[in-house]
């Protein structure tokens, strides 16, 4: 997204733009056109993502989660990321 208003000047809120943009990195376009269509289908998932990131205190974006367990707030340098990530990992595979 960040590349096609930034470096390639699309309007991102063109449906066919973000129709191409989504079937450019694998989404179903008859899905993407349903919920473009349709946005009260998504509105409940939308609204439940929204309080679950209220209760672990997100506060601004970037934010990262991770197995819906870890949080990783803003730019955070690489070594945050393989931190979190291989301590998953280590809890997933004892």
């Amino acid at each position: 997204m960040y590349k096609a208003v930034f470096e390639d000047g699309l309007v991102v809120s063109d449906h066919d733009t973000l129709i191409d943009l989504s079937t450019e990195v694998g989404l179903d376009e008859g899905a993407v056109r349903s919920i473009l269509d349709n946005p009260a289908i998504n509105r409940d998932q939308v609204r439940q993502d929204v309080a679950v990131a209220n209760q672990i205190g997100v506060q601004g974006v970037p934010f990262f989660v991770f197995n819906d367990k870890y949080g990783v707030p803003g730019a955070q340098p690489v070594d945050v990321f393989e931190k979190a990530l291989n301590q998953i990992y280590d809890e997933t595979h004892a």
